[in-house]
């Protein structure tokens, strides 16, 4: 009798435990991006790692898997790969709530936004993704953290509450609300404008030491430092550096509300 009793009881234990653990799924593609076209990963909950690959093809994997919901929910949620004319979109699609009045969709609006409801879905899908030299990476999160380093292209990448890390050769650029920004810029001279913003976390800049760009950094309430020979202005509006490197070129635009811009040249 004890023991039917002692096996009830971990029963009832372990049932959350089980639970969690088969609420789970995991997901994988492989395909061809062509030299010069973009990989393009928008997701809603969970991280993003994207490095550099081995091969010719980019090797995209995820795993779903949520707290409180069970298989059915994670099921529910969907990965879809849609083929562009300059690239490859991988996008997490979520059910669309009963109430919503608007459908769930992969398609962005005039704004560029993509309308993706996520209310009582706790369903996190975390991407590890290999990407070959030559191909250019656009990343997006909303809760998570995105990480897009040794890429030998260009990169923009973003998240809403998490810290975004960028490292590539060719242009960067990198935006959140909460959370650090850093990145790595690989091209001494950009070709094209670079922003990296955020409002409560510190930018962390590392460029190399013959960079040529007009650089624009402003923190709100933060300190602004930099290895070169340039004097930020501090004002009870905070302190803005506007300045040339080097030969001047393309704008580097770093800004923050409640955190430290830093940049620092790599030795």
């Amino acid at each position: 009798m004890k023991s039917r009793i002692c096996l009830a009881v971990l029963a009832i234990i372990m049932a959350p435990a089980l639970a969690s653990a088969q609420a789970r799924d995991e997901w994988r593609w492989t395909g061809v991006v062509a030299k010069g076209g973009t990989l393009e990963v928008s997701g809603v909950l969970g991280d993003i790692q994207v490095t550099r690959g081995t091969g010719t093809e980019v090797v995209a994997k995820a795993v779903k898997h949520a707290r409180r919901g069970d298989d059915s929910d994670v099921r529910a949620v969907q990965i879809k790969v849609i083929k562009r004319p300059n690239g490859v979109l991988i996008c997490t699609l979520y059910p669309t709530p009963d109430d919503s009045d608007r459908e769930n969709t992969c398609d962005a609006d005039d704004n560029g936004h993509r309308h993706n409801n996520v209310r009582d879905n706790d369903v996190n899908v975390d991407f590890t993704i290999e990407v070959p030299d030559g191909v250019n990476v656009d990343v997006r999160t909303v809760v998570g953290d995105v990480d897009a380093s040794g890429i030998r292209g260009s990169v923009d990448a973003s998240s809403v509450t998490g810290s975004v890390v960028v490292e590539a050769s060719g242009d960067v650029s990198a935006r959140s609300v909460s959370g650090d920004v850093r990145a790595t810029i690989g091209s001494a001279t950009p070709a094209h404008d670079l922003e990296f913003k955020t409002v409560s976390g510190n930018v962390t800049l590392t460029v190399p030491s013959s960079f040529n760009a007009d650089l624009y950094l402003k923190s709100q309430f933060g300190r602004v430092d930099t290895d070169f020979d340039l004097t930020p202005r501090k004002s009870r509006f905070g302190e803005t550096l506007r300045g040339k490197v080097g030969n001047g070129g393309a704008t580097v635009d770093a800004n923050t509300l409640s955190g430290r811009i830093t940049i620092k040249t790599s030795r």
